[in-house]
C-alpha cells in the first residue's frame, strides 16, 4: 500500500465512503465519482468493509482523484487494511509529490523525508483496519503522520515546494489485496474529536507540532505568552500562543449585538445578562463561519451585557 498527495478537480473538502448513497456502485472504481484507475484492478466490493456496506479493494494498480485547494494546510484521514506484506517496496519519483508513505515488505511504515524514504518502527498489522491521519503544512513546509490516533512521524520536510494539492493517489502494486474506506480530505481544521491527540490534552498533535515542534510539547493548562491565556485556551480561541493576540469581539453600531472573526471548527455561544450581578443566560449558538450576532430577544432593554463562549466542535 502506498499513499501520495501531489501538489500541482474537486475543490476541498473531499469525502469518499464508496457507498451507493454517495453515487458509487459495485465494480471498478474507474470513472466513478472522479476516480481514475491505472493498472490492474480497483473494485468497489461488499465483502470487506470498515463502515457502511462497501469499500475499495486494490490489487496491482493505483487510483487517482484530482483535488484543488488554495489553503496552506491539508488534513487527510482514511481507513486501510492489508491482507499480507507486499512482495516489493514501491518508489515515489513524481517531483510534484508533496508527501508519500507506504508499507514495506516487513510491514513497517516508510515515510518520505524530502526525497529520501525512511523506515519507521511502526508496524502495520495484517487483516485489521487501521486509521491513518496526515497533516500537511505548506506554511511551515512539513507534514505529520499518525496511525490509530498515535503520532508516528512529525515534522517531516515536504517532498516538494508546491503549495496546492493536485491529486490523491492510493496504490498497491502487489497481488495481495489492500482495502481502503472512509477517505476524508480538507483544507480547514477538522474537529478535535476526529484528530490525533497523542497526550490526550485536548490540543491536537498538529497544533503542538506547528507551534512547538512536537506533538506532545506543551502542557495544556500552562500559561502561554498571550496575556495569561493557557495553551488550551489559545488553541480553542484560534489565537497566537506567543504574543498578545486577543480574541476581539466588536459591538454592533446599534448596540444590539456583536461581531468577531470566526475560526473553522468552532461554535460560538452567546449569553446575556441585564447586569453583571445577574447570571448570564444562553441566547443562541452560532457555528463557523457565522461571525455576527444580532439580538432580537431584548428589544426593550436599555442596558445589558453579552458574553461569548468559544468551543471546538
Amino acid at each position: 500500500m502506498a499513499i501520495a498527495v501531489s501538489a500541482s478537480a474537486s475543490q476541498l473538502p473531499f469525502a469518499e465512503s464508496f457507498e451507493v448513497a454517495d453515487g458509487v456502485v459495485e465494480g471498478t472504481i474507474n470513472g466513478q465519482n472522479g476516480w481514475t484507475l491505472v493498472g490492474d484492478t480497483a473494485d468497489v466490493q461488499t465483502a470487506v468493509v470498515q463502515a457502511g456496506a462497501q469499500a475499495l479493494k486494490i490489487q496491482g494498480g493505483q487510483v487517482y482523484h484530482d483535488l484543488s485547494s488554495d489553503g496552506s494546510a491539508v488534513w487527510l484521514h482514511f481507513q486501510a487494511r492489508c491482507d499480507a506484506a507486499p512482495t516489493a517496496n514501491p518508489t515515489v519519483t513524481d517531483a510534484n509529490t508533496s508527501l508519500a508513505f507506504f508499507v514495506n515488505t516487513n510491514l513497517n511504515l516508510v515515510v518520505y523525508s524530502n526525497t529520501v524514504p525512511v523506515e519507521l518502527s511502526a508496524q502495520v498489522p495484517t487483516n485489521a483496519w487501521i486509521r491513518f491521519d496526515v497533516y500537511c503544512d505548506y506554511a511551515d513546509m512539513h507534514w505529520d503522520l499518525s496511525m490509530d490516533g498515535a503520532n508516528v512521524a512529525a515534522g517531516l520536510p515536504l517532498y516538494s515546494t508546491n503549495s496546492q494539492v493536485g491529486s490523491l493517489v492510493v496504490g498497491n502494486d502487489g497481488t495481495s489485496p489492500v482495502y481502503v474506506d472512509q477517505i476524508d480530505v480538507a483544507d480547514t481544521e477538522q474537529t478535535t474529536a476526529g484528530l490525533p491527540d497523542s497526550d490526550g490534552d485536548q490540543i491536537p498533535d498538529w497544533w503542538e507540532q506547528k507551534y512547538f515542534g512536537g506533538p506532545t510539547s506543551v502542557v495544556a493548562a500552562d500559561p502561554s505568552g498571550n496575556d495569561g491565556l493557557t495553551y488550551l485556551e489559545t488553541y480553542i480561541a484560534g489565537v497566537s500562543p506567543f504574543t498578545s493576540d486577543p480574541f476581539v469581539v466588536t459591538p454592533l453600531p446599534a448596540g444590539n449585538g456583536m461581531s468577531w472573526t470566526p475560526v473553522p471548527s468552532r461554535l460560538y455561544s452567546v449569553y446575556w445578562a441585564s447586569s453583571l450581578s445577574n447570571a448570564f443566560t444562553w441566547i443562541e449558538d452560532l457555528p463557523y463561519p457565522q461571525s455576527e450576532f444580532v439580538d432580537t430577544a431584548h428589544p426593550g432593554d436599555t442596558a445589558g451585557f453579552y458574553s461569548l463562549k468559544v468551543q471546538v466542535q
